[in-house]
């Protein structure tokens, strides 16, 4: 292009952003390898510049005021419907990964109390995009499973250690975090049926040893982690009016406040596993009063097996 001395530019006089000749004309995938063939090696004009504050402090209100538009975010849902992310499915190498930590570490960026505050209030209640959603059971699944037999770092674990003892010896918020899970505010809130009296039967200890010596005095839940050597009794349909020895397991005190949650995974967890004992004992039983012949032989017959 070539500029005349004294001659005007074709915009002068035109006010606001012009409509360009190609807007909404898709670049063909061959001039987009051409021109970034055409760009490879150029250093950009303002590479190391820092911007004034003053331009920062424009863009970022001219950015505000574009989203806050409504008809803008929704023309930005728009044009992503339908569309795969280019990176969908992809894994950043190794040395991707080190070149962003090592440029994060340097850049030693933190939140400010003041936008930790706007991001948190932003994205609560309907706000946030998880709102009123739960993981499915295969999904919870899933996390499980990439979790299982996953280690943190010791060092890892001593950082989350000291910055949990230093949040929680704030007194204020321990009260604060109370009050927000007391009674309904509390997802797992039933109701108040833990208010409700247990059986007659609860406050006989001879009946609960009984149930503690059918299942050995240990620890009903395979998954067990161990941490906890006190046993107690768990109502399996979370009853505490139902005290029927076939709704009644022992676990430890870990055992049993984890069932706290996930409450319908867990009944159907330990039914499972009192049919398993229960079918275990009458083998036991069936053994003790026949030969390990006929005892086979049964086996096979209610498998449908001809001997």
């Amino acid at each position: 292009m070539v500029f005349v001395t004294g001659s005007d530019p074709w915009n002068k006089g035109l006010k606001g952003v012009q409509k360009g000749w190609n807007k909404g004309v898709p670049m063909t995938d061959s001039a987009k390898a051409k021109l970034s063939e055409s760009l490879k090696g150029r250093v950009p004009w303002n590479k190391g510049m820092e911007m004034p504050d003053e331009t920062k402090q424009k863009v970022s209100e001219s950015c505000k005021a574009h989203w806050a538009e409504p008809e803008n975010r929704q023309k930005l849902v728009d044009s992503h419907l339908g569309q795969k992310g280019w990176n969908k499915g992809l894994h950043m190498s190794e040395e991707s990964k080190r070149r962003v930590s090592e440029t994060k570490k340097a850049q030693k960026r933190k939140h400010t109390p003041e936008h930790k505050a706007k991001i948190s209030k932003a994205i609560e209640g309907e706000n946030n995009p998880f709102f009123g959603k739960h993981h499915s059971g295969e999904t919870k699944r899933k996390i499980a499973d990439q979790l299982e037999g996953r280690a943190l770092p010791e060092s890892v674990r001593l950082k989350m250690s000291v910055s949990l003892k230093k949040t929680y010896s704030n007194k204020k918020l321990r009260e604060e975090m109370s009050d927000r899970s007391i009674g309904d505010r509390n997802p797992n809130w039933k109701g108040g049926i833990s208010f409700e009296p247990y059986c007659q039967s609860w406050a006989d200890k001879e009946f609960k040893e009984s149930i503690k010596l059918r299942d050995s005095y240990k620890c009903q839940n395979p998954t067990c982690n161990g941490k906890s050597h006190r046993i107690c009794l768990h109502h399996i349909n979370y009853n505490k009016k139902d005290c029927h020895p076939g709704n009644l397991i022992t676990v430890c005190i870990s055992c049993n406040g984890r069932a706290n949650a996930n409450r319908d995974y867990w009944e159907q967890y330990y039914n499972d596993i009192m049919l398993y004992n229960r079918q275990l004992a009458h083998d036991q039983k069936l053994l003790k009063s026949i030969s390990i012949a006929e005892y086979t032989g049964k086996l096979l017959f209610l498998k449908g097996a001809r001997l």
